[in-house]
């Protein structure tokens, strides 16, 4: 199960919004997750296991809280399909089906992440979001590959409400060596201009 301390704390200096998700697998966690001050939870596999879960906790805490979580691949055997993929990869079922039926339950937003480009910085999936983003009644953030500003711009360009990095802000340099950094202001503000959005 979550670690309460540690979201409290987390929750202390993140002047933010904050998102949680991980041991999730009832509404009274998910309660005590919002307890430490967290914004939203993120459910994943529990979601798939029990996907009642999803409409359990959006009902406690409604749907702007309740956050689902997609691992996605692209199929073995079939060009330009993708595939949902949870329990580490073992089991596969139809990624639109599973979209549908998560916002059906009552997730007020989808984390969609490209398990082939996690913390690979080589560029996002902008294939998968074409497929899986456009025209959604809910938010999309997408994680998976991002290893600068234009990538994400070409991500918001597809319509999706956020992007997610993790390796982009932490490895730096040709030597990839660890140090927390982000984009400089003048970056942020040319990549973020009227053309690009």
């Amino acid at each position: 199960g979550p670690d309460f301390a540690l979201l409290e704390q987390l929750a202390g200096e993140c002047f933010m919004p904050l998102a949680y998700g991980g041991g999730i697998g009832s509404v009274q966690t998910a309660r005590d997750v919002m307890k430490c001050g967290v914004e939203k939870v993120i459910l994943n596999s529990a979601a798939w296991r029990k996907p009642e879960l999803v409409s359990d906790v959006a009902s406690v805490l409604g749907s702007s809280s309740t956050m689902v979580s997609l691992d996605v691949q692209k199929s073995r055997g079939v060009p330009r399909r993708f595939d949902h993929v949870s329990h580490s990869v073992d089991k596969k079922s139809n990624l639109s089906d599973d979209v549908k039926a998560m916002i059906a339950a009552g997730a007020g937003e989808l984390l969609v992440q490209s398990v082939e480009r996690d913390g690979t910085m080589s560029g996002p999936d902008l294939q998968l979001l074409r497929d899986v983003a456009g025209n959604l009644p809910i938010p999309v953030v997408y994680a998976g590959g991002v290893s600068s500003l234009h990538d994400a711009s070409d991500i918001w360009n597809l319509g999706v409400s956020g992007v997610a990095a993790g390796a982009w802000f932490v490895f730096r340099g040709p030597h990839r060596a660890v140090l927390i950094t982000y984009p400089g202001y003048d970056d942020i503000v040319a990549s973020y201009s009227c053309e690009n959005r």
